[in-house]
């Protein structure tokens, strides 16, 4: 884990048993088979807060932020990862970066955690974001360079909630390294990129839906109409990617 550079008095390494979560987090029976079958082991890598960074906690009526905690998980297969990471954020009501480990890649994770309204005790999860697998100790590639975008010298400091959100724009940029085999870690155009990288999830979304309508359709022209507006949001993908590209250099 020397890659994500962590300050030494954050540093905890310490195993966290299942058991635990299973006692103190509400978790049905579905998530407690996940838990067993598909994670080797989970640990607990680093503690961020005031104490060990001097990092000033953020409380508002929406974000009860003290600390972030990052959380590594030793997968045993990659089947159901997405679950595997919402049922891990569940498990801990704190700002928490996930590290997902299988064989010699990672995968990281992050969520927004807001204050139930209705009951203050609990927290509301946002959508969490999921990078691809990738091989964190390559050099010199485009996922080097992400991760060298939230080691903690880079990442805000003014407090628990900048830092976190910071980081959890950075790995909402990760779409760009598929899309075009680099990384732009130029923080002026980051929201650019994260809209251009939303425009292109929602006309991929929007394709997929087209190809379903077009296999049910029977009509010759019908399936044309629909073949157009497929090509058509193609090639507003292709310019975005373009333009993504351009941004990058």
């Amino acid at each position: 884990m020397s890659h994500f550079e962590f300050p030494e008095r954050t540093i905890i390494n310490r195993k966290i048993p299942k058991k635990t979560l299973f006692s103190q987090v509400g978790f049905s029976p579905t998530e407690k088979d996940l838990f067993t079958s598909e994670i080797e082991g989970i640990y607990l890598l680093s503690i961020m807060n005031e104490d060990s960074m001097n990092l000033q906690a953020f409380y508002t009526d929406e974000f009860n932020y003290a600390e972030v905690i990052w959380i590594y998980v030793r997968l045993r297969r990659k089947n159901q990862l997405k679950k595997i990471a919402e049922t891990m954020h569940k498990a801990f009501p704190n700002p928490s970066v996930l590290v997902l480990s299988l064989h010699n890649q990672i995968a990281l994770s992050t969520a927004h955690k807001r204050v139930n309204q209705n009951d203050r005790t609990k927290v509301v999860i946002d959508e969490p974001i999921i990078t691809n697998l990738f091989h964190g100790k390559e050099a010199l590639t485009p996922y080097n360079k992400l991760l060298g975008s939230i080691t903690s010298t880079k990442l805000s400091v003014v407090n628990v909630y900048a830092l976190y959100d910071d980081l959890h724009q950075w790995l909402r940029c990760e779409p760009l390294i598929p899309l075009t085999d680099t990384f732009s870690t130029i923080r002026e155009t980051r929201e650019q990129i994260i809209n251009i990288l939303d425009d292109i999830h929602e006309n991929q979304d929007k394709i997929h839906q087209l190809k379903q309508e077009q296999k049910r359709q029977i009509e010759f022209s019908v399936q044309m109409d629909l073949h157009m507006e497929i090509k058509k949001c193609e090639k507003h993908i292709n310019e975005q990617i373009h333009e993504l590209k351009g941004l990058c250099n």
